[in-house]
């Protein structure tokens, strides 16, 4: 993730780089399966096992550091997207039950939310797009390794 942040080329006077969190433990991520009632992808876990999220920053003409976006959510915030939209979802738009996806991510625009989709109560290891302006989930990525590295270098684009 770093080298990717490394080589990301952005507009004139603008850079990038990647904050990682402190590690996940194991307890935290039982409590999240549990919570969910999903077992984690191999690959999400193992990630959330060496950081606990990843925060994109900016900054604009050697100007302060600022948070742009996460690239992954820590466990928390995964908990609590999870929770809102497979809770809120009759009274949401789009009308979907959202049980068969474990969101991970935000595109940070027009409501775009990154998953793996679950399947009988597993998160598969391939990437999903949720659109919610079209009501529709589209593959991105076959492996959350290809995701990390697509999205922040624009290889993977929306």
């Amino acid at each position: 993730i770093s080298d990717v942040y490394a080589k990301r080329v952005l507009g004139d006077g603008m850079e990038s780089k990647a904050v990682f969190q402190p590690p996940a433990s194991i307890q935290d991520l039982a409590a999240l399966e549990s919570r969910l009632g999903t077992t984690l992808s191999s690959d999400l876990r193992s990630l959330l096992l060496v950081t606990n999220g990843v925060m994109s920053l900016l900054r604009i003409d050697e100007g302060d550091w600022f948070d742009d976006m996460w690239l992954l959510w820590p466990t928390s915030e995964i908990a609590y997207q999870n929770d809102y939209f497979r809770k809120e979802w009759s009274s949401l738009p789009w009308k979907r039950c959202f049980d068969d996806l474990l969101f991970f991510a935000n595109a940070g625009t027009d409501g775009i939310l990154f998953a793996h989709p679950i399947d009988t109560y597993v998160a598969a290891t391939n990437v999903v797009a949720w659109y919610p302006v079209e009501g529709e989930l589209k593959p991105i990525a076959p492996t959350l390794r290809d995701f990390v590295e697509g999205w922040p270098s624009q290889t993977i684009l929306l």
